[in-house]
């Protein structure tokens, strides 16, 4: 007794837990749903994604947005880039600086008359404009005249821009510093005059040149601690504040630069080389001794960045080109990026959504009307996109993102695609989706068998929704897969295709019109070579899946087809 109780419950276990008992119901009324609301699911899909993109796009608040991680990796992958502009020489304080100077001058910082006097040596050779990238806030107390000689060497020229840095402006409440006093401080006129001082919170410089050319250097990094953008000028109270950035390039190009933004994306110069750099060593001892590393010729006109890359002292940041790059290389591309007005130019947001939603519109066509190779014309449209998207930030100064476009249309074609092959195995009686029994009143079957060829998909589809119309979508069925496959006859039986329709009374097909006598409508079939075939329902035929109803229909399908190949065949 234990032993039958053993069984039955193993058995019912077996039954109970199979996958087609426990799915099929919902498979069945999945492939039901399918069939019945096609053009209302990709509608309101289609509308369902416009929607979201709309909210979406009001929720922004900047019109130039792009995902972070698609940005960095169409930066690291493209083609090219634009090339780092010849005027701009990067003086470099590297580890074989650091190695040669420091057992005449001592451990780093060394005296500034060191770099006073490379210097005035650049300034002989006619230099345009010189940076120094270094924060010079405190004073050098271990070689007190050392400061005198940096500013006397300073007071001689215009040309030089020594940093400030911006602290955070929630401070600035508490600092004593008129934002007015700030050398590169403009006001806007645009706003009212008020007679409240503003004070801003910052580290100023102990030095300056003649026109006192001070400007913020911070680097602005996102909330990954990734470079991508560069701010030229801060706001503060009723004005703006260049960054030194902005304040170096008007030095060279001898004009103000009003029309550039007040923030840019760095356009990185990652696949046509890097900017020129001398070691700081090298090049003083140039100048002290008359070794020889570059032509002074060569430094004429050119914009002077000194700065460190030497470990320990150097400013490491991660972009969007590289893991780590010293700041010495963004500054040089920020102000090549002004002088060149090649900074990245992105494509607003409203532009990509509206792309996307014609694209899900077109797919959303594609799918009612039944396109021929839809699939194929939308990978060649996913792939031209990323072609353009990588072209232009290869070759051009302008970012057009389509990575949203790609991502929404592959989205909705994924559940699309998931919808139709439902419809597709309910169309075709699949007994997983479709049900077994027939309705009561059915009580006759009906064969149309043609070519493919002879017919476009939207008129195939036509006629098959008209059918479904008239009979109910439980009662038409298209075998257009009982052909497939590899052999001997494929190039002659795989385009051939049936349709059959279940009916309480004969059908009729006249003159390439389907007759109905039960509702006295009719469908036009535009199909040269068709056979047709109607046969009564044995009584003991109450389902689909019934083996003489399968036998029955298989041998009318071998004979219309037989006809229908010879006849195509002479």
């Amino acid at each position: 007794m234990f032993k039958n109780l053993i069984n039955f419950l193993s058995e019912a276990l077996k039954r109970y837990l199979n996958p087609e008992f426990l799915f099929k119901p919902l498979a069945f009324i999945l492939g039901i749903y399918a069939r019945k609301h096609r053009f209302p699911f990709y509608i309101s899909l289609a509308l369902g994604f416009i929607i979201f993109m709309v909210i979406s796009l009001a929720l922004i608040i900047t019109d130039e947005n792009v995902k972070s991680s698609t940005y960095d990796y169409v930066i690291r992958n493209r083609l090219s880039s634009p090339k780092p502009s010849d005027q701009i020489l990067i003086v470099d304080i590297d580890e074989k600086s650091i190695a040669e100077l420091s057992p005449k001058y001592g451990r780093w910082p060394w005296p500034r008359e060191l770099t006073a006097e490379l210097i005035a040596n650049l300034e002989d050779a006619h230099v345009s404009t010189i940076y120094i990238n270094m924060i010079l806030a405190e004073k050098d107390l271990n070689n007190k005249n050392s400061d005198n000689v940096f500013q006397s060497v300073l007071n001689e020229y215009d040309n030089i821009v020594i940093p400030w840095v911006r602290l955070n402006p929630k401070n600035d409440s508490a600092s004593e510093f008129l934002t007015s006093k700030v050398p590169s401080f403009v006001k806007d006129q645009s706003q009212s005059k008020t007679n409240h001082l503003n004070t801003i919170a910052l580290i100023p410089s102990l030095f300056y040149d003649k026109n006192k050319h001070h400007g913020f250097s911070n680097l602005n990094e996102d909330d990954d601690g990734i470079i991508r953008e560069y701010k030229i000028r801060f706001e503060s109270g009723d004005g703006l504040i260049s960054s030194s950035a902005l304040v170096a390039s008007q030095i060279f190009t001898k004009k103000e630069l009003k029309d550039i933004p007040n923030k840019i994306h760095i356009n990185w110069r990652n696949k046509e080389g890097t900017y020129k750099r001398i070691s700081f060593s090298s090049l003083l001892h140039q100048f002290q001794d008359g070794t020889k590393i570059i032509d002074a010729k060569e430094l004429s006109g050119k914009i002077v960045i000194i700065g460190s890359s030497a470990p320990g002292i150097a400013n490491l940041k991660a972009t969007s080109s590289k893991s780590l790059m010293d700041d010495n290389e963004i500054i040089a591309t920020t102000i090549d990026d002004l002088i060149n007005k090649s900074y990245l130019h992105l494509m607003p947001i409203w532009i990509d959504k509206s792309i996307s939603a014609i694209l899900i519109i077109l797919f959303c066509c594609g799918f009612i009307y039944g396109v021929t190779l839809f699939d194929m014309r939308l990978w060649a449209s996913e792939s031209l996109m990323l072609m353009i998207t990588l072209g232009f930030v290869s070759y051009t100064k302008y970012f057009i993102n389509l990575s949203e476009s790609i991502a929404f249309s592959l989205s909705y074609l994924g559940l699309s695609k998931i919808y139709e092959t439902i419809d597709i195995k309910a169309s075709r009686a699949e007994p997983f989706f479709s049900s077994s029994k027939l309705d009561d009143h059915i009580d006759y079957y009906n064969l149309i068998l043609f070519d493919e060829t002879q017919i476009k998909d939207t008129k195939l589809n036509k006629i098959k929704y008209s059918l479904e119309k008239i009979f109910g979508n439980k009662n038409v069925y298209i075998l257009d897969n009982i052909f497939d496959g590899s052999h001997l006859l494929q190039d002659s039986l795989s385009p051939l295709k049936v349709i059959i329709i279940f009916s309480q009374a004969p059908i009729r097909l006249s003159r390439s019109r389907l007759n109905t006598a039960s509702t006295k409508e009719y469908i036009d079939i535009p199909i040269k070579n068709v056979k047709f075939f109607s046969r009564k329902l044995p009584k003991e035929v109450l389902r689909l899946d019934d083996k003489k109803l399968k036998s029955l229909i298989s041998v009318d399908i071998l004979e219309l087809s037989q006809r229908i190949v010879k006849e195509s065949s002479t």
